[in-house]
């Protein structure tokens, strides 16, 4: 998010526009923010959905300054919850593939924390 939208030091241009000239054409989201990826069919049961619930992690940027190709780096949302193992590898989706509601980002990582500390905070209450 720092590359994409935080502006260069002393400029009034992000370090987006100052290394490729143009603005961030992707799409803008939360990190953490609840989505759904398609799953290629190589990768899923006869019977199993043709997509998934993930949380968005990242743009996927490669070498050099014009290298966001529309790609999205998704964490699996039943593996992370589970913590199944690898599900800390985050999965490259292309734009087309990934699905985000229009409505209030949902922020699932953001709602456990805050539950976790108001229920702490009643803990130290009592």
């Amino acid at each position: 998010m720092l590359t994409t939208f935080q502006c260069a030091s002393g400029k009034d241009q992000t370090r987006h526009q100052f290394a490729t000239g143009k603005e961030f054409s992707g799409r803008k989201l939360l990190l953490g923010e609840f989505v759904h990826y398609h799953v290629p069919v190589a990768q899923k049961g006869k019977f199993d959905p043709s997509s998934k619930p993930g949380l968005f992690a990242a743009w996927r940027y490669d070498a050099g300054p014009l290298s966001h190709k529309d790609m999205y780096y998704v964490l699996d949302y039943g593996m992370l919850k589970t913590r199944e193992a690898g599900y800390a590898n985050a999965i490259s989706v292309p734009v087309e593939e990934l699905y985000v509601e229009e409505k209030e980002p949902l922020l699932p990582l953001k709602r456990t924390a805050d539950l976790a500390l108001a229920n702490l905070t009643y803990l130290f209450q009592t």
